[in-house]
């Protein structure tokens, strides 16, 4: 169990963990793809039809920067972000917090632990969904997608983000439902609580070392030994 008193800071994924973005990727996929051919001519075949937008984005620089191709690059990297806004915006049109998340929040609050949220969603989506439920309050810090696609190239630098706003790392606890959600957390020395609400299995979050594991977010409770309802 959680030593209650040890964690100053919640560190929360948002997609898979408090809400779920039903994501039109088949179609995002295909946009982006034809989009990119028409920019470049990548190798046939070169895109699979199972890459996610980052992973389409990750295999065009493995090209473009070989052969320094910076204008292409920019424009490549302003495009996907449009369309991976898109598809986002109009799957948070569609969603709904999980069930117990809001009142999980406001005892959280409560407890007074402060709250961070760390997303790989766009600013627009993401505000949007915190907007639309009026969960803004509850976070004393937000870092969107943009942060995140640095921290994903240079960990330190949310190590760095974090020291910036006072946060101790070691008395933080990361939550999230991806095995990238745990590497952050054990890369910063806080403890990790994996949910299995979201893309990843009970097994791939014991694979990436978790130190826990909770299917639904009010269960964190359960690892402080405090009762939800009180």
């Amino acid at each position: 169990m959680l030593d209650f008193d040890s964690i100053s800071t919640i560190i929360t994924d948002l997609d898979g963990t408090l809400v779920e973005l039903k994501i039109e990727y088949e179609k995002a996929r295909r946009e982006s793809i034809v989009m990119l051919m028409e920019i470049y001519p990548f190798p046939r075949d070169f895109f699979s039809n199972t890459d996610t937008i980052s992973q389409l984005y990750e295999k065009s620089l493995e090209i473009l920067r070989n052969k320094e191709h910076e204008t292409i690059i920019k424009e490549i990297t302003d495009k996907l972000v449009k369309i991976a806004n898109k598809y986002e915006l109009d799957a948070a049109k569609k969603t709904n917090l999980f069930p117990g998340v809001l009142s999980s929040l406001k005892k959280i609050r409560n407890l007074k632990k402060e709250i961070l949220l760390l997303t790989v969603n766009g600013e627009e989506s993401v505000n949007y969904i915190i907007k639309r439920f009026k969960i803004q309050d509850y976070f004393a810090h937000i870092f969107n997608r943009d942060m995140m696609f640095n921290f994903k190239q240079h960990p330190n630098l949310l190590l760095e983000s974090l020291k910036e706003i006072n946060i101790e790392p070691e008395k933080a606890l990361v939550i999230g439902d991806s095995v990238f959600d745990i590497h952050c957390g054990k890369f910063i020395k806080a403890k990790t609580v994996g949910i299995t609400s979201g893309m990843s299995s009970y097994d791939q979050l014991q694979k990436s070392g978790a130190d826990y594991i909770i299917d639904t977010f009010p269960q964190l409770f359960k690892l402080f030994r405090i009762d939800p309802q009180d």
